[in-house]
């Protein structure tokens, strides 16, 4: 499944109105046909970043949704955060990703309580659902690993704007808005031209629980 493929998909299952478990699920399964396909087999890790990490957008920015490829230094931790209870899915294409799950519990004005629930070690072509609720929006995402790591983020709806979560005083944070930047906007049509290097996949091993924490 190419990007254009899985676009006509996404807009098909838009307009089915399903359930939220129901969406999340088709999305999982058509994600990872898109990881499959061979134009995947080169990534963008090595361009210049004006954040934490480096995202690409894959889709047609007039879509209502968001294809989004990121690429992350060895090393490199996103803030956590929230998804604006959008339904999604994040797949590993690229090196070992650590997903940590949050929940949030107390909260007083800008500030909440979260509590962490698990964590998964997603290696390459896995694929980890994002869903509306407590414990299946809020994550912070790593590379562990020695090497540049790439990952896809598919969300059903635009992701413009969503919520990071600072440390403050212990055990609490501090809960501030962010509004989505691009590293790059892509020509949906040809979104894998500007590569600058060819990563190995490595296997197709799926998600791995490492710890309930």
């Amino acid at each position: 499944m190419d990007i254009q493929s899985l676009r006509r998909e996404i807009h098909s299952l838009k307009m089915q109105g399903l359930a939220s478990a129901t969406l999340a699920s088709r999305l999982h399964d058509l994600v990872h046909a898109f990881m499959l396909h061979p134009s995947l087999a080169q990534l963008m890790p090595e361009l210049q970043s004006k954040g934490l990490y480096q995202r690409y957008r894959l889709s047609d920015p007039r879509d209502d949704f968001h294809i989004i490829l990121v690429a992350w230094a060895p090393g490199q931790t996103s803030p956590i955060h929230d998804h604006h209870d959008i339904i999604g899915a994040v797949a590993t294409l690229q090196g070992q990703v650590i997903e940590t799950r949050f929940r949030r519990d107390i909260s007083m004005g800008p500030l909440c309580k979260l509590e962490p629930t698990a964590q998964y070690e997603l290696s390459p072509l896995s694929v980890s659902q994002i869903l509306p609720g407590k414990e299946m929006q809020l994550h912070q995402m790593t590379n562990a690993g020695q090497q540049w790591a790439a990952t896809l983020h598919v969300y059903l709806e635009r992701l413009e704007q969503f919520q990071i979560y600072r440390p403050w005083v212990k055990p609490w944070y501090m809960v501030r808005p962010q509004t989505l930047w691009f590293d790059e906007d892509t020509q949906y049509s040809e979104p894998y031209n500007q590569v600058v290097a060819t990563l190995p996949f490595g296997n197709a091993k799926g998600e791995r629980e490492v710890s309930r924490l």
